[in-house]
């Protein structure tokens, strides 16, 4: 949807200043199917080995009589969809003096309904091995882009150019699924959904005088930190 409101009647006094002027917006719902791993393409259909050696039997006489038993790497689970972005987009089209064109556009995503494993399934439901997942995970991103163009003519050959843009984006976890942790930082909800995870050292000592000097000698081991990117800075 758009509408060019330099076109319009009411514009004319304003053509001097703003020879465009065009306003748009876009919503759009598109699905992803390509979700889990290859090996779960089927969600609907559990995954049985009837003939298992990890899970075998002996009994008879001194244990002398073995048979291989039956597990299940997968519970079918007919309730799994496909992941879904809501999709937004407003846009800014305008020229001024009819020399400076800029551009803005201002974009928002929701994704649902994003697999994931659950994480909360007590030993006592007998699935050891065979961890259920479900469409559980949600996030969102939002991001602004400007472009401007400026150009300037001196005389018949000659002309200035100037080209620029800015950008920024940012997404989070709106909801992920996940155990109750100890530690605030463990946790992912609310964090980007690129966020690095790990550990992370204030250096190493160089050579014995700067251990023997140092007093805080436990600097050295390493600190689990979620947003790691964020004391890089």
């Amino acid at each position: 949807m758009a509408w060019a409101a330099s076109n319009e009647k009411f514009f004319e006094p304003l053509k001097d200043v703003f020879s465009k002027l065009r306003l748009r917006a876009n919503i759009g719902l598109v699905g992803n199917d390509e979700i889990g791993s290859a090996s779960d393409r089927f969600f609907y259909l559990s995954n049985v080995n009837m003939n298992d050696a990890g899970f075998k039997y002996s009994f008879g006489t001194d244990g002398g009589y073995s048979r291989n038993g039956i597990s299940v790497s997968r519970y079918n689970n007919t309730a799994i969809t496909w992941e879904t972005a809501r999709n937004s987009t407003f846009g800014l089209e305008a020229s001024l003096f009819r020399k400076l064109d800029v551009t803005v556009e201002y974009f928002l995503e929701h994704r649902y309904n994003i697999l994931m494993d659950r994480a909360s399934i007590p030993l006592s439901m007998g699935l050891e091995g065979a961890t259920p997942k479900a469409n559980v995970g949600e996030a969102r991103s939002r991001s602004i882009d400007i472009n401007m163009n400026y150009n300037q003519k001196f005389g018949q050959s000659t002309g200035l150019q100037f080209i620029g843009n800015f950008t920024y984006a940012k997404n989070r976890f709106e909801a992920y699924e996940e155990p109750e942790y100890p530690y605030p930082w463990m946790y992912r909800k609310g964090q980007p959904v690129n966020q690095r995870w790990g550990y992370i050292a204030e250096r190493l000592f160089v050579d014995d005088e700067e251990v023997r000097s140092s007093q805080a000698r436990f600097l050295a081991v390493p600190l689990p930190v979620a947003a790691i990117s964020n004391l890089e800075t």
